[in-house]
């Protein structure tokens, strides 16, 4: 009988949807703030509020939106379109926290960066009509899915 229960408990575990969203999410969020945590004291002050920023209004908001709206919470559409806002504040933060991170970098001696992380940050900053693109689109797309509800 319990080798029954441990196949039963293994098959739940293993098909369980709910589950592996809420460890990705868990484990998505976790990685979020471990950048800050580690670096936070080689930061400038504007760095580091720029990254919690980006951390606090954009990033933890959008996971938390997008784990409702697949939960079995329902309200599905409007956490939908929150996290679609969510994502494009996120968006408009990022490229804040880019541009505030190379204007501040060389008062960051200590800052172990690599060539790769200045590359993709400088494609970001040049990039701003494609921010504000993506931005807008999820705005509206974010606009759209509430004007579909009512």
């Amino acid at each position: 009988m319990s080798l029954e229960v441990n196949e039963m408990e293994c098959l739940f575990i293993q098909n369980n949807l709910h589950l592996w969203v809420n460890i990705i999410f868990f484990i998505t969020a976790v990685g979020a703030f471990c950048p800050y945590l580690k670096w936070r004291k080689l930061y400038t002050p504007a760095v580091k509020h720029k990254h919690l920023t980006l951390m606090l209004c954009g990033v933890i908001p959008f996971l938390v939106t997008a784990w409702a709206g697949v939960s079995n919470v329902g309200y599905t559409k409007e956490f939908l379109s929150a996290s679609l806002y969510f994502s494009g504040f996120s968006s408009i933060l990022l490229r804040q926290y880019a541009l505030t991170f190379l204007q501040d970098l060389p008062n960051m001696p200590k800052y172990p960066y690599s060539e790769y992380q200045i590359q993709c940050l400088k494609t970001i900053k040049k990039r701003r009509l494609s921010f504000v693109i993506i931005a807008l689109y999820l705005f509206f797309t974010g606009t759209l899915i509430l004007l579909y509800l009512s």
